[in-house]
């Protein structure tokens, strides 16, 4: 007989999709709930911040929509929707019940025995280290709201019989802020979203052809743009010719440079793919990165990566060799870094193999969604 789970999800990056849809031949049956947008936040936030400047009403408006998400009073009225659910379901007829996301609790209004899991990739503790960088992540915006959301989070994560996580860092968060026990936490990682039709294979450093440099973020400045493109100006001060492509943010971060190309957003996989392929190098240094699934798509066509020293990165390309971490802020780490593989292009190679091979062995969501499973099997 299959196995019923009810889930309550947000999805991020494509992470919800991928995962679940794994299931289906673990003989699983999900019954999918989207947490829906709160439209009152929605407006209010498009609103309050007009400006006839399109780019800047636009960085605003999600800016400040961003932020009222990040409130005790969202995460109330989302878990509330969650109960108003809850109570309309047999829930006899469910094995457990799942939430992707630690930015609402399922069961905050509503009493079950049924066993509870949670998938998530931050939490707000994570966040509130930040906050003296220049580029920080949004909390909420008085110290008591942090406090209140602190006090949400923990009944969240104490009341769960399992949280599984993508990387260690998340994991140390969870136990030593929050004090859950280390044997309900379990590190799944993530998979590249990137399906190939062909295979990858290793790829070498030409010396004497052109680097093309590839950055895939929605969010240019606490990407690292700016410090990806200083370091592309550097490389080509120093007579090694260097091209940047920007593929992701909405709007043009309008890089006055002939060597760098704003590709905007696309949408089309198969040209996402072609891009990867073609660069030698894939950048991002960003300030905070929740866990990093554009480095699992360059590692999957055998890109290396060259990414900042925070968050979930350093778990992926330190323990993989698929690239490497330069400190937060420092455009001269990322030029040393790129010459240190042109004068050893085979340390290039080795990096291009093993992010072939991590993503093949490791990274790839039926992977991912079979340890998922292990943890909801084992109650």
């Amino acid at each position: 007989m299959s196995k019923k789970i009810l889930l309550f999800s947000v999805d991020f990056s494509g992470v919800t999709n991928k995962l679940f849809s794994e299931f289906i031949p673990l003989d699983v049956v999900i019954e999918e709930h989207r947490i829906p947008k709160i439209w009152r936040i929605y407006f209010f936030s498009i609103i309050t911040t007009f400006s006839p400047n399109y780019k800047k009403w636009v960085v605003r408006a999600e800016r400040k929509y961003n932020l009222l998400q990040k409130t005790p009073w969202a995460f109330k009225l989302k878990s509330k929707w969650c109960a108003d659910i809850l109570k309309k379901k047999k829930l006899k007829n469910y094995t457990s019940i799942i939430q992707v996301s630690g930015t609402f609790n399922a069961l905050a209004y509503f009493k079950t025995d049924v066993c509870f899991y949670i998938l998530t990739d931050y939490t707000m503790e994570l966040a509130a280290r930040k906050q003296r960088q220049a580029i920080c992540p949004l909390i909420p915006p008085s110290d008591r709201l942090v406090c209140d959301w602190y006090e949400l989070e923990t009944a969240l994560y104490q009341r769960a019989h399992g949280i599984a996580v993508p990387s260690l860092y998340i994991k140390e968060s969870l136990n030593q802020f929050y004090g859950v026990s280390k044997n309900k936490l379990h590190n799944i990682g993530y998979g590249s979203n990137l399906t190939l039709n062909f295979e990858a294979k290793t790829k070498e450093l030409d010396l004497n052809k052109t680097i093309k440099v590839l950055f895939v973020g929605k969010q240019f400045i606490s990407k690292g743009g700016n410090e990806i493109v200083a370091s592309v100006k550097a490389l080509n001060n120093a007579g090694i010719k260097t091209k940047l492509f920007i593929v992701g943010p909405r709007v043009n971060p309008g890089v006055n440079m002939p060597n760098v190309t704003y590709l905007g957003r696309i949408y089309d996989k198969e040209k996402l793919i072609q891009l990867y392929r073609e660069a030698d190098f894939f950048m991002i240094h960003s300030s905070y990165e929740a866990f990093g699934l554009v480095l699992l798509e360059a590692m999957s066509v055998g890109v290396p990566c060259i990414t900042s020293n925070v968050d979930g990165m350093p778990d992926i390309l330190c323990q993989t060799g698929a690239g490497k971490v330069v400190q937060l802020g420092d455009p001269d780490a990322i030029v040393n870094t790129v010459k240190e593989y042109l004068q050893e292009p085979q340390t290039y190679t080795v990096a291009s193999k093993a992010g072939i091979n991590a993503v093949a062995n490791y990274y790839n969501w039926p992977a991912v969604s079979q340890r998922f499973y292990n943890m909801v099997s084992s109650q």
